[in-house]
């Protein structure tokens, strides 16, 4: 089964979907908006995640204080 991997491109899901990769363990970090959630929609309906490792987040301070919700 597969897993689903947010925030792929950086520095802990790109890590994360290395290691799956290297253990033959089917993995995808596509690249969406988690804050969209019709791209959220999409993309946990495209297959039957086993499992989800949410590592995205938003890196720049002054973006989480200006809006942080």
């Amino acid at each position: 089964m597969p897993i689903l991997i947010t925030g792929g491109q950086g520095f802990l899901g790109s890590w994360a979907s290395q290691l799956f990769t290297h253990l033959g363990q089917e993995n995808s970090a596509p690249t969406f908006d988690v804050t969209d959630k019709e791209q959220v929609r999409r993309v946990l309906k495209a297959k039957p995640w086993n499992t989800i490792f949410h590592f995205a987040g938003i890196s720049s301070v002054q973006e989480c204080l200006k809006d942080p919700h």
